[in-house]
């Protein structure tokens, strides 16, 4: 047989050429030009009626591959698409319950910030609701506490003056308390200030009183001014130097100068009514290291 493409002679039993790959065929016509539809005698190179030359058409590729094959991996594909799809639909509405459940926790902790430190607010359903602060009788308006310290000092004021009391011993004053100030730099020590003068940025300070263990002297002479004011015995037997020290640099301004050597004036006086609270016995001195104005 020969292969009507390329003009060569084949060997007997093929279905192809087995030199250009074209399917053999003897039932099929005569191979025809391309370009005119001439018929063209085996090996022809070039059409004898136009010229055109002519070349086998290239061979069907036979990838040799099932039908079947080819179905199911199109089908994998498509499965696999969809899973894809599913994966990324979950971690989507995960995310969202995420975030749902953040902004639930946040509003947990903002309505749990509302109550108030002391307790319970009002429960709107019982109808109880926050009562108002009684007013304050004349007789409490006339009292004070000073801020509680380690000894909680006591201010009790009145029309006639004030009292300050301690654990250790009380202090009395003529006139308003108001434009006195206290404040204490530990169980046993305290200052006492004009209010105006520190309030501007002054200091303000009048004096001060500090009780120190007996015996140890060397812990207050160096002060640049004091006054021994005597010796405090407490219940349990401890025994203290009670010493008031005074201010040497400028602990006023411009505008409260006047003010603040009014109550300056009444330092003396005031430390004068130095008397032990209950329980303490108090022994009084009169050494004064420096002028005290």
């Amino acid at each position: 047989m020969t292969c009507k493409y390329c003009g060569k002679q084949q060997p007997g039993g093929v279905s192809y050429c087995v030199y250009c790959g074209q399917k053999l065929d003897e039932e099929e016509g005569p191979r025809r030009c391309l370009s005119c539809g001439a018929e063209l005698p085996p090996g022809t190179a070039f059409c004898g009626a136009c010229g055109a030359p002519v070349r086998p058409p290239k061979p069907q590729a036979d990838d040799g591959v099932p039908r079947w094959l080819t179905a199911l991996a199109a089908g994998l594909g498509v499965v696999i698409l969809v899973l894809m799809g599913v994966v990324v639909a979950g971690l989507v509405m995960t995310g969202q319950e995420d975030g749902d459940d953040a902004a639930a926790l946040s509003g947990i902790e903002e309505e749990e910030t509302d109550v108030p430190a002391g307790g319970e607010g009002p429960d709107p359903e019982s109808g109880q609701t926050e009562q108002e602060p009684a007013e304050a009788s004349e007789e409490e308006a006339q009292s004070e506490t000073v801020p509680e310290q380690e000894d909680s000092p006591q201010l009790e004021t009145s029309s006639l003056g004030w009292v300050f009391r301690t654990d250790y011993f009380e202090l009395a004053g003529e006139g308003s308390w108001s434009d006195w100030l206290y404040s204490s730099r530990d169980g046993r020590q305290w200052d006492f200030c004009h209010k105006a003068s520190a309030d501007a940025g002054y200091g303000g300070s009048l004096f001060g009183i500090t009780l120190y263990e007996s015996g140890h002297e060397e812990e207050y002479h160096e002060l640049p001014a004091y006054r021994v004011l005597g010796e405090l015995e407490t219940a349990e037997g401890e025994r203290y130097d009670v010493v008031a020290d005074f201010p040497t640099d400028v602990q006023f301004s411009e505008e409260t100068r006047e003010e603040y050597y009014q109550l300056r004036e009444d330092v003396d006086a005031v430390l004068d009514t130095f008397t032990p609270a209950e329980g303490c016995q108090f022994t009084p001195r009169s050494f004064v290291a420096s002028a005290t104005k």
